[in-house]
């Protein structure tokens, strides 16, 4: 993570991820083809590539594990003490571990921006990151949404949720928070359409039934049932004042992209 000369907030990095752990993939691959239909032929060597390229990402692996968990949990014990500014910054340390394991940056990009958003409440500085998070969460898609629609931007939200919703299908807050834009937006009929389909990816979740029942009958929706995962996005007030220490239900805490369900 770099700092922004002009306005002296954090901006991402260019994505690097994997590309030594890829490098020195194709390479021990490589070698290993070649040696192999040199000595034995092209069956041989097809198949010593192949082994060669899964034994050396195994071993990658492996050896990344100890040193990613260990960044992780100390990020989690800042997260507990809301020391948010130093979890960033050991996050963002932790980035040159993308180098050599896929998908860890994007996962860094997200967390980074859910705590600017959740827990530093700057949504400004949160968007970058979760746009750039290409594997996103729950929590990156929502949160990514949530900011455009506060800046007064709710086209670009809706289009960004559309995404989410194709790609998280299975996540009720996902299609809840579509719907509710779609509403606010004086979309009644779209917010329907939104519930209906969404019905039909999670035929099991009351909350999504009950957001559908509301609506057909020309009440409001009220999205409390969502919890924290929701009052987190800023889009409403949550019904009784913020907790002085920490939540351990918060975004923001939380490892993965996955909301708690209720």
């Amino acid at each position: 993570m770099t700092t922004d000369g002009g306005s002296g907030k954090a901006r991402p990095v260019v994505d690097e991820s994997a590309v030594l752990s890829i490098a020195l993939t194709v390479l021990v691959s490589a070698a290993a083809f070649v040696l192999g239909r040199a000595k034995f032929g092209l069956g041989s060597g097809i198949f010593l590539g192949i082994a060669g390229a899964v034994i050396t990402l195994v071993v990658l692996l492996r050896r990344l594990r100890k040193p990613v968990e260990a960044a992780m949990t100390e990020v989690e014990g800042h997260l507990k003490g809301r020391r948010f500014e130093r979890a960033i910054e050991r996050l963002s340390q932790a980035r040159r571990l993308a180098l050599w394991q896929p998908l860890l940056g994007s996962q860094i990009d997200e967390q980074i921006g859910v705590i600017h958003y959740a827990a530093l409440n700057d949504p400004d500085a949160a968007r970058p990151f979760l746009e750039r998070a290409h594997w996103k969460g729950v929590q990156g898609w929502t949160m990514l949404a949530a900011s455009l629609y506060r800046r007064g931007k709710p086209e670009e939200a809706l289009e960004v949720l559309a995404r989410a919703a194709r790609k998280r299908s299975k996540e009720g807050l996902v299609w809840a928070t579509y719907a509710w834009c779609r509403w606010r937006q004086g979309g009644r009929a779209q917010a329907l359409e939104v519930l209906a389909e969404a019905r039909k990816r999670l035929p099991s979740d009351d909350r999504l039934k009950r957001l559908q029942i509301a609506l057909q009958n020309g009440k409001e929706m009220h999205m409390r049932t969502f919890g924290p995962d929701w009052y987190a996005l800023g889009l409403e007030r949550p019904p009784q004042p913020a907790m002085t220490g920490p939540n351990p239900d918060h975004p923001a805490f939380r490892r993965g992209g996955r909301p708690r369900r209720r």
